[in-house]
């Protein structure tokens, strides 16, 4: 689909134009992940605030633990792209409350994050 090209290319504008373009407004299980991308768009803009808003609903719709984790991790990114670790680490950890064996094939790189975040509050 379009919006992951364009936020592939960091082109963050032209993803939130889809959405505004094909008026996608209501998440649902088929386009949750569009809308995790479309998070991250305000947030690689520094426009946290919408970043959150947008994050918090698609956490709010997600059924699967996988998908809660996945959520949880992005919202994580988000405070850590603001400099706020303190709120990153939280996110982070509940990313990974989530477990499962083996891990989700993310967690591996929030477990990094959540290290990166550790060393600039030492």
């Amino acid at each position: 689909m379009k919006i992951k090209l364009l936020h592939d290319l960091d082109d963050f504008d032209g993803c939130l134009q889809i959405f505004e373009d094909y008026q996608i407004k209501e998440i649902n299980e088929e386009n949750i992940l569009y809308f995790n991308l479309k998070a991250y768009c305000p947030a690689k803009l520094d426009i946290f605030q919408e970043a959150h808003k947008i994050i918090d609903e698609v956490i709010i719709k997600a059924k699967k633990d996988e998908l809660k984790a996945c959520f949880l991790d992005s919202k994580g990114e988000f405070y850590q792209l603001a400099n706020d670790y303190q709120n990153a680490i939280i996110f982070y950890n509940k990313s990974l409350e989530y477990k499962q064996d083996p891990p989700y094939t993310f967690q591996e790189e929030t477990l990094k994050k959540l290290k990166e975040c550790q060393k600039q509050l030492e």
